[in-house]
C-alpha cells in the first residue's frame, strides 16, 4: 500500500461519506493508523461511534479505536475499547490480538496467552488484511 494508494482510497472514501458515514469514517480512521497518524484516527473513529447502529461495524470502530489507544501508548483505554469490541462480536481474531498485546504491555501474561490463542482460533473470520496476517504470526510466535 503506498500513499498514492492511501489518498486516492481517502478520496474516495470521503466521496461515500453521504450514503455509509459509518463505514467511511471507520475506513478513514483505519488509513490514519496504517499510515502512523493515531491521534487524527481518533477523531473518525469517535464520531463514527457516534452514529453507528449495525452491531458488527460498532464492534470494528471500537477494535479500530483500541488499535490507534494501543499504538499511542495508552492501554488502559485500549484494553476498554478491545474489550468492548469483543462483547459486541466475540468471534473475530483482529480485536483479540491487540488485546494480546496491550495485556502484553501491561505485563499480564497469562490472559495475553488466552487472548493470542483466541486470535488464533478466530483468524479465519476475519477479512485478510495485511495487520491480520502479522498478528496472527505475532500469536504463532507467542505461543510456540
Amino acid at each position: 500500500e503506498t500513499e498514492r494508494n492511501f489518498n486516492l482510497a481517502r478520496t474516495q472514501y470521503q466521496m461515500a461519506m453521504q450514503s455509509l458515514p459509518d463505514k467511511v469514517l471507520n475506513n478513514l480512521g483505519r488509513l490514519d493508523i496504517l499510515e502512523g497518524n493515531y491521534a487524527g484516527a481518533i477523531p473518525h473513529i469517535q464520531k463514527g461511534l457516534q452514529i453507528v447502529k449495525e452491531v458488527e461495524m460498532k464492534s470494528i470502530l471500537h477494535k479500530n479505536m483500541g488499535w490507534a489507544l494501543l499504538q499511542m501508548g495508552n492501554d488502559k483505554q485500549a484494553k476498554i475499547h478491545l474489550q468492548q469490541a469483543i462483547a459486541l462480536k466475540s468471534d473475530r481474531a483482529s480485536a483479540y490480538c491487540l488485546l494480546a498485546q496491550v495485556l502484553e504491555a501491561q505485563n499480564n501474561q497469562v490472559e495475553a496467552l488466552t487472548a493470542w490463542k483466541s486470535c488464533l482460533k478466530y483468524a479465519a473470520n476475519d477479512k485478510h488484511l495485511p495487520e491480520i496476517d502479522r498478528w496472527v504470526a505475532q500469536a504463532h510466535q507467542r505461543l510456540r
